[in-house]
């Protein structure tokens, strides 16, 4: 597999739909040396949802490990550099976690700077490359300090 994806450029490239898996519900399909990113149709208010693995896999599952930085770029390389994108982290009863893939919903509209700033300011989110601060830790009702 490692030979087969050094053939690819650095780069995302489309791959032709007739290399698709037959009946896929996919819109576009890209690939680069690390990468294989699968655009779907997405509910609104979502205009679409990128699935993203490495192309590298052991016997088992996808090579994990995708950096926010890979995950910016890919995004811009499928066409979407000027669009904010949300990843989602589902309350435990809705996971499912089948493959080391990560998924982007791209937004149509910006989410403003402000609300951005406001939710990293309140450490609601983290700054890039950062995190969220820790919150103050409470005492148990009954237990000791």
């Amino acid at each position: 597999m490692a030979k087969e994806s050094a053939k690819w450029p650095k780069t995302l490239q489309d791959i032709p739909r007739a290399d698709w898996p037959k009946d896929g519900p996919q819109l576009r399909v890209l690939r680069s040396r690390h990468y294989l990113v699968q655009v779907f149709a997405a509910p609104a208010p979502a205009l679409v949802r990128l699935s993203i693995n490495r192309t590298l896999a052991t016997a088992a599952e996808w090579e994990a490990g995708i950096p926010w930085e890979d995950l910016q770029r890919l995004k811009g390389e499928a066409g979407y550099p000027d669009r904010d994108a949300v990843e989602v982290f589902p309350a435990q009863k809705d996971v499912v976690n089948v493959a080391n893939m990560r998924h982007l919903w791209v937004l149509p509209d910006e989410i403003p700077a402000e609300e951005v700033k406001r939710l990293v300011d309140t450490g609601l989110v983290a700054q890039v490359g950062g995190s969220a601060p820790k919150p103050a830790a409470k005492p148990v009702a009954g237990g000791k300090d």
